[in-house]
This record gives C-alpha cells, sequence and structure tokens, in this order.
C-alpha cells in the first residue's frame, strides 16, 4: 500500500504555493512518502471548499489506503473539518500550520475589506505582513502568482467567527499537530493554540524571537527545512 501525503493551500494561493516543500516530503527526495500531491482546491465558496476537498480525499483513501495531510492558514482549517468528517479510516495524522480558530481580527475593517476586494493594497506593502526571513526575491515571485479569490469566499475571510470554529467542537480521532508562531501578523499563535486545545493536537510554537511569519514555515531557507523536519518527525 502507497503512503500518500496532501497539501492544502491557503487563501489567496494554488498548489503551487507549497513547490519545493512539498517534494522534500518524496521518497525519491529521501523523504517518507510515495505520493506527494498539492492539489489546486476549488475556492468557489466554502462549502464547495469543504465537500470538494473531503470527496477527493475520500476517494484518495480508498485506492491507496489512509493519508497524511498538511494545511497551511485557511487549507490548514479545512483539513482539520475534513479529518472530523472521514475520521481515521481516511486520515492518517493531520499537521495544521498557522491555523486561524475563533474571532476574526479582521472583522469591521471595512476600508482593509474594500482594498483587498479591489486588490489596492501594493505588494510592497503586503508583503511585509506574510514574511519575516523570506529573501525578497522569493516574496516577489510569491506575490506574483496570488490568485484574486471569489467575493463569497472574500466575504467567508472577514465574517465575525471563522466558519470552522463551531464545526470542531471537540478532539479528533485523528493524531494531529499544530505549529504555529508568535511572530506570525496574519493568524495570531493564540488562535492556533486555541485550536490545538479544541483538537487535542500537539503543539509546536516558534518563539517571538525567532521571527518566523505567516510565509515563512513554507518559503524562508532557514525555516523550511525545519518546519519539515518537524512535521517528518510527527508522520514517522
Amino acid at each position: 500500500m502507497e503512503r500518500t501525503v496532501i497539501f492544502l493551500h491557503g487563501y489567496g494561493v494554488r498548489g503551487g504555493f507549497w513547490s519545493g516543500f512539498a517534494r522534500a516530503f518524496a521518497r525519491s527526495e529521501g523523504g517518507i512518502f510515495d505520493r506527494v500531491l498539492a492539489p489546486d482546491l476549488d475556492m468557489t465558496d466554502i462549502d464547495t471548499l469543504v465537500e470538494t476537498t473531503t470527496e477527493r480525499i475520500a476517494e484518495e483513501a480508498g485506492r491507496n489506503g489512509p493519508v497524511c495531510l498538511v494545511g497551511h492558514s485557511l487549507g490548514s482549517a479545512v483539513g482539520a473539518v475534513v479529518a472530523r468528517s472521514l475520521g481515521e479510516k481516511s486520515i492518517r495524522k493531520l499537521v495544521c500550520v498557522a491555523t486561524p480558530f475563533g474571532g476574526n481580527s479582521a472583522t469591521g475593517r471595512g476600508l482593509t475589506r474594500f482594498l483587498v476586494r479591489h486588490r489596492l493594497i501594493p505588494g510592497f506593502l503586503a508583503r511585509p505582513r506574510f514574511f519575516n526571513r523570506t529573501p525578497v526575491y522569493v516574496q516577489k515571485a510569491m506575490f506574483a502568482k496570488v490568485v484574486p479569490e471569489t467575493p463569497a469566499l472574500q466575504d467567508a475571510a472577514f465574517a465575525k467567527t471563522y466558519f470552522h470554529t463551531d464545526l470542531l467542537d471537540g478532539e479528533l480521532r485523528v493524531p494531529s499537530l499544530v505549529i504555529c508562531s508568535e511572530a506570525d501578523r496574519v493568524v495570531p499563535a493564540a488562535q492556533s493554540r486555541a485550536l490545538a486545545a479544541r483538537i487535542g493536537a500537539r503543539l509546536h510554537l516558534f518563539e517571538a524571537s525567532e521571527r518566523v511569519g505567516h510565509d515563512d514555515f513554507v518559503a524562508a531557507p532557514e525555516v523550511a527545512p525545519r518546519v519539515q523536519s518537524i512535521i517528518s518527525d510527527f508522520f514517522s
């Protein structure tokens, strides 16, 4: 039976977000998985995102046995909801990186919402919220691939409470790990810690002094290998 890991991207990006990070988990690259998947998710709206992702993962697990999931930001929230729905028969283990949870700190920022919807925030102003330790040329390359999301998904991003908060109503039956950083300016570490407590997950916290930003987990050359090692150890 093949061992499979599926990487779930977040808001504004697609599967290419994982790029070299995901490849490091392939057996051919010295990793521990026979199959490494980083699909483009259907981001039409939250319901569609959850339903189609659940269907795809259930189908993959039905063919090749239980899979491991790694999600970042919105993708990790979806991964947790999928794990709750499908359980241990389909999900071997779950890793949630920089996961929003609970009340939305962006709620009520009318100007910010307007600027995001119409893509009026210049990249040089937006990038510092997402990166601390990633080289500027990598930041620019990633921002050049940013995808405008639908109004329905944008509305969900600015909802008073994140969609999955009430859905995740107790400990998961799937072994889980939550990774977060005190220096994340997009998703406060307190939200990820609250998620870990709710679902009964193990927690790995990067201290503020380590300056790991929201996308540094995957993109920063000095950070990504550490995160890969933490995840590999958990899956092993």
